[in-house]
């Protein structure tokens, strides 16, 4: 009778008030996924322009290291023809000959040309020490500054690996994103076709 279907009535209307009430969770909860799908995109994209940036650096780098090791082979070729030419050139002044030690300091006229040839080969002597010290110096800074730029590469090489495991997590949370979005966009289809 009419009790029924006032009865009836009601449980369609009280259905219709869940649906709607679900359809409305629904779609708050697609957009809200929807942006946070853009948000970790966007994120995506960012980490993709670190990673191009910190590679093209490290391209650099690599070029500046090679530059580096250049440098020091040639400072290394250089100190080992100065260290052969003042060796022989000290050999040449103590072992004799027209050019020895002795001959020249003692073929001296006087006194005062012996000092100034001792003071000539003293000269000779201590810009060859000079050449030689300067040039290992120079050796030295070198092999800091690669040692530097070696440290440095690691450094990169490291931050690009947290970056591209920064950008696989963001994959991965975009692909469940975008799975969830979907899903909630399906029901959202079912609960609306219910309602109709």
């Amino acid at each position: 009778g009419l009790d029924e279907t006032r009865k009836t009535l009601a449980q369609i209307e009280q259905r219709i008030h869940q649906t709607a009430a679900s359809l409305g969770q629904k779609k708050a909860a697609e957009e809200a996924m929807s942006r946070d799908l853009a948000t970790v995109e966007r994120e995506g994209d960012r980490i993709r322009t670190r990673i191009a940036e910190r590679q093209r650096k490290l391209t650099d780098l690599e070029k500046t290291i090679g530059d580096a090791a250049q440098q020091i082979q040639k400072t290394r070729l250089a100190t080992g023809a100065l260290e052969q030419k003042v060796r022989q050139r000290l050999v040449a002044l103590y072992k004799g000959g027209d050019a020895g030690l002795l001959r020249v300091l003692f073929s001296a006229a006087s006194p005062s040309r012996m000092a100034e040839n001792y003071d000539y080969l003293s000269r000779i002597v201590r810009q060859n020490h000079i050449l030689l010290a300067d040039f290992h110096r120079q050796l030295n800074v070198l092999r800091k500054q690669r040692d530097r730029l070696s440290a440095l590469r690691n450094d990169h090489q490291q931050a690009l690996s947290a970056l591209a495991d920064e950008r696989q997590t963001l994959v991965q949370a975009a692909r469940l994103k975008a799975t969830l979005l979907a899903e909630l966009r399906h029901d959202r289809a079912t609960l609306a076709s219910k309602l109709r």
